[in-house]
């Protein structure tokens, strides 16, 4: 049953992930999974640091947001 409720959890992480706009799901996964810092995520997405700080914290965001969402429909 945690096994099961693990992979749920994942996908639905993924899809919401998968939901960010291509910019903030890319500075988000530099970020987050690849462990780069906000000077070269904004050489990559070629905007400026300040700029790539903002969508990670916008991805961060929305995907809080999802979450919970997600699990105040489970506890109804």
């Amino acid at each position: 049953e945690d096994d099961l409720q693990s992979q749920e959890t994942a996908h639905i992480l993924l899809k919401a992930l998968q939901a960010l706009p291509f910019r903030q799901r890319t500075a988000l996964i530099q970020r987050q999974f690849e462990g780069l810092d906000y000077r070269l995520i904004a050489e990559n997405l070629e905007c400026s640091e300040g700029t790539a700080r903002a969508h990670v914290y916008q991805a961060l965001r929305k995907l809080r947001i999802r979450w919970h969402e997600i699990n105040t429909d489970k506890n109804r």
